[in-house]
């Protein structure tokens, strides 16, 4: 059993509610399924092979929720980077982590730069950018939709909960940053730890407002997921936006950092 397992069981159980709300757009769990689908496929297109990297510079959104499953979904190792590190920081974590791929989101633009300029990288797929061009920069809406009507036929990685499903940068105490391997198997036993000991269920509604980059909040990316239950999205904290969301979307629970 791997983490792509919790985002089908969910896509079975709640076929037609609106379960991944940011901003201005919804999906229900089988579209988040197809969109990861698809990005799982144009992912395995650009020739990443089961255990390879891909990392990811990103605010809280569906993208990332997507790219979480997507990996999974492909046999990836995901490296999601910390958004307020510099560029040289970022590149010895790519450096370090063997990444071939970039997920990044536009505003990074000079970040990227940063890191392409000193790790070497075989594509950046871009999230809500237009201006970027050239033969290794993609965009991430159009690379779903490329790969949409593959997608149909995806089928997903049959990699075993032993094997490695995330490489989380800490710096510990002293040194450089150093990857932390969790598997399928930590991720998956954490959220359902975390189902029983909240009592986590298909009514409640998570807030993304801690950054999905760090463990803060990525874990309820699949616990609340697992319990089927919908997420709603902060890009980043800003104590007006948090409290507006909060009611607008009826938040049930969320983690916040004091």
């Amino acid at each position: 059993m791997n983490l792509w397992s919790t985002l089908e069981r969910a896509a079975r159980s709640q076929p037609e509610r609106a379960s991944v709300v940011d901003g201005g757009r919804a999906f229900s769990y089988p579209q988040v399924r197809a969109r990861a689908a698809a990005l799982a496929s144009f992912l395995r297109g650009q020739g990443l092979a089961e255990g390879d990297r891909v990392a990811v510079l990103a605010w809280n959104g569906h993208a990332f929720l997507e790219t979480y499953f997507a990996t999974a979904g492909a046999g990836l190792i995901l490296v999601p980077l910390n958004v307020r590190l510099s560029a040289r920081e970022l590149a010895e974590i790519v450096r370090d982590s063997g990444a071939r791929w970039l997920v990044a989101q536009g505003g990074f633009e000079d970040l990227v730069r940063g890191v392409t300029a000193d790790a070497s990288l075989d594509g950046v797929l871009w999230i809500e950018s237009s201006e970027q061009q050239g033969t290794l920069l993609h965009g991430y809406e159009h690379a779903i939709a490329e790969s949409m009507q593959r997608s149909s036929s995806f089928v997903p990685s049959t990699r075993s909960d032993d094997d490695v499903a995330h490489l989380y940068y800490t710096s510990g105490t002293t040194g450089a940053p150093k990857g932390v391997m969790l598997t399928h198997k930590n991720v998956l036993v954490h959220a359902q730890g975390t189902i029983d000991e909240l009592g986590l269920s298909d009514c409640d509604t998570w807030a993304h407002i801690a950054p999905m980059f760090h463990l803060a909040d990525a874990w309820a990316t699949f616990a609340i997921t697992m319990a089927g239950g919908r997420h709603v999205m902060l890009a980043r904290f800003e104590a007006e936006q948090a409290l507006d969301l909060l009611e607008r979307e009826r938040v049930s629970i969320t983690n916040l950092v004091p």
